[in-house]
């Protein structure tokens, strides 16, 4: 199921890049999808993920322990993009696109499928809540890498009235639609549901399309060689998960909890970053490329740790 999973990303990139390449997209056409994608599937997956869940008496402290690790998973991996931002020489126009490919990963569309296969629906469950803390963050600092470094120019209340519209976006206030729906306890109509799940369900397909696009302006060999994608890679493969682990093993964690948040970094690049960038006008091209890559060599790694994590979890 995993390595099927796998293979469905890459078809669906390969989609994009031949339309591309047979005339039907162009890739100007990336941007307006980008958009879609941001502000309309993803914000509907938020709200429909968080609004079908089921909160007992007991669950609100496993709930605080979940969101508090995933933050300090996000706290980490800020300094190590910055390091390694600085050991490799990144250009000032890339820094953001490598920090984020280290801050954030493809919990939704690949995570969700493998921790419910691996550890079940409560291993799901604590996934969607690290995702939650993603979507918060990605459509925040994540915004922020993105911006032209321009900014640090601006006044005070000009960077103030920056921030406020990221915080007040579209995925972050659907992400607050769907915290109180999950504490109030308040179970949407199935109709409604239904059109949240059919047009959420755009999101993954879309992005894939969208590297695709952004995949016909790259040489795979010039991808493949790329010394700073290949060493972004071992980071987002394997030491951030390993270094996770290994460092929380001393401490008392419900087992099943440590193995999905280190399922959670083992995971490929995030897709939306590739809309983002192309919506902000930086090197969508590049995040695409380091998209890509990830997710190819995950096809390695994901098999082989996920089974592992299975008999800990």
């Amino acid at each position: 199921m995993v390595i099927g999973k796998l293979l469905g990303v890459f078809i669906i990139v390969c989609i994009g890049y031949l339309a591309n390449k047979a005339g039907w997209i162009p890739v100007s056409a990336s941007r307006y999808l980008a958009k879609i994608v941001i502000n309309i599937a993803a914000p509907c997956v938020v709200v429909g993920t968080l609004s079908e869940q089921e909160l007992s008496g007991g669950s609100l402290k496993i709930i605080l322990l979940a969101v508090g690790i995933s933050i300090a998973q996000h706290a980490f991996c800020l300094p190590v993009g910055i390091l390694a931002n600085k050991l490799m020489k990144v250009p000032q126009a890339h820094r953001g696109i490598y920090k984020n490919f280290l801050l954030f990963s493809n919990n939704g569309f690949m995570g969700f499928p493998v921790a419910l296969a691996l550890f079940g629906h409560q291993g799901m469950f604590y996934l969607v809540l690290s995702n939650c803390v993603m979507v918060f963050i990605l459509f925040t600092l994540g915004s922020a890498n993105l911006r032209n470094r321009g900014e640090e120019k601006l006044s005070f209340r000009r960077k103030l009235k920056i921030v406020l519209k990221d915080v007040l976006d579209v995925p972050i206030i659907a992400l607050l639609v769907g915290l109180a729906l999950l504490f109030l306890q308040v179970h949407l109509p199935v109709e409604l549901k239904d059109v949240l799940s059919s047009i959420g369900s755009m999101m993954a397909p879309l992005s894939m399309i969208v590297i695709g696009l952004q995949l016909t302006a790259s040489k795979p060999a010039q991808v493949l060689t790329n010394h700073r994608l290949i060493v972004i890679t071992i980071l987002r493969l394997l030491f951030l998960p390993g270094v996770f682990f290994l460092a929380t093993i001393p401490f008392p964690m419900d087992p099943l909890l440590r193995c999905v948040l280190t399922l959670n970094l083992m995971l490929p690049c995030a897709t939306i970053p590739v809309a983002m960038a192309e919506e902000h006008g930086q090197d969508a091209r590049l995040a695409a490329e380091g998209t890509f890559l990830t997710t190819l060599f995950s096809m390695i790694t994901i098999p082989i740790f996920g089974f592992l994590l299975s008999f800990v979890g």
